[in-house]
């Protein structure tokens, strides 16, 4: 078998359906679904989805992280791809990552593009790459993302390898609620490196995410604990240059984000883990913090 769609699913009776048939109108046939009810309280049709032909694995409720690991170690596919229970694909997903495999034979981590639809029935494409050609791999993932300001990698557009998952025990951060999915994306891409195409086949339907629909600073993100061993792993001194670079970025979002709710404390602490300080962005954060609270929580 060569996929295994994970689905992890959370009082999602409204929309898990449409979710599932989205799979099934796949043009390629290969696959096998798994849906994860992380202890749904919600009157969601399980016995509809077996029927459907999906295999439903139950677990008490223990997150998004939890569900689509349950789903990774019961995977029969050669390939694991993640959707999640509010989302939908184009009928040629699975279609375009099997091209994509089968050009990048050597590649583990694969991803699409997607289009977000908004609250108001707005359509948003989720990445803008017009300096990189229809697909392309590459070695770099923080240079990758430092090349745009917009979201490179959507987990319902992901494809992993299953293999290379389990030998390097790669599955996503339980108890942790937020970014937990980029996080994984970063650990996979580090070692990978990832092959990206810029097909739109996958559609986020934002106004029925369970997530927040604001922009917000995942403070203490769960990726920090991985950065000594980048920094001191045996990786080349362009992804580790590369990485400082991402997470100055980062960090200068975070002390503007806490400078307009008012916590400058927060906003130098953050500032103070900045590696290079030399740039315009640095300069401006630094005079940002310093304005009167008045004036900057005018941009929270």
């Amino acid at each position: 078998m060569r996929f295994s769609v994970v689905i992890p699913c959370y009082n999602s009776k409204d929309t898990i359906v449409k979710t599932v048939e989205s799979v099934l109108a796949q043009t390629i046939k290969d696959f096998e679904i798994i849906v994860v009810n992380d202890g749904s309280t919600d009157d969601t049709d399980f016995d509809c989805l077996r029927k459907l032909g999906c295999l439903v694995l139950e677990q008490e409720n223990g997150g998004v992280s939890r569900a689509r690991n349950a789903g990774i170690k019961h995977a029969n596919g050669d390939f694991i791809c993640f959707l999640d229970s509010d989302d939908l694909w184009e009928k040629k997903h699975l279609e375009v990552l099997s091209k994509l495999i089968d050009k990048y034979p050597k590649c583990h981590f694969f991803c699409t593009s997607s289009v977000w639809l908004g609250v108001k029935g707005d359509f948003h494409p989720a990445m803008a790459l017009s300096d990189y050609p229809e697909d392309f791999y590459c070695g770099n993932i923080f240079e990758l993302l430092n090349s745009t300001r917009d979201s490179v990698i959507h987990t319902d557009c992901v494809c992993l390898r299953k293999t290379f998952i389990m030998e390097n025990s790669l599955f996503f951060a339980e108890g942790v609620k937020n970014a937990e999915d980029s996080d994984m994306w970063l650990r996979c891409g580090v070692l990978s490196g990832i092959v990206i195409s810029q097909k739109e086949t996958a559609l986020y339907l934002q106004k029925n995410s369970h997530a927040s629909l604001g922009v917000s600073f995942v403070d203490n993100w769960v990726f920090l604990k991985r950065l000594e061993g980048i920094y001191n792993g045996k990786f080349s001194e362009e992804i580790k240059t590369a990485c400082y670079k991402y997470m100055d970025r980062y960090f200068l979002f975070g002390s503007r984000y806490f400078a307009a709710k008012g916590d400058k404390k927060r906003g130098f602490e953050l500032l103070k883990k900045v590696k290079y300080r030399n740039g315009k962005k640095y300069i401006l954060t630094f005079l940002f913090i310093l304005l009167p609270a008045f004036i900057s929580s005018k941009f929270a």
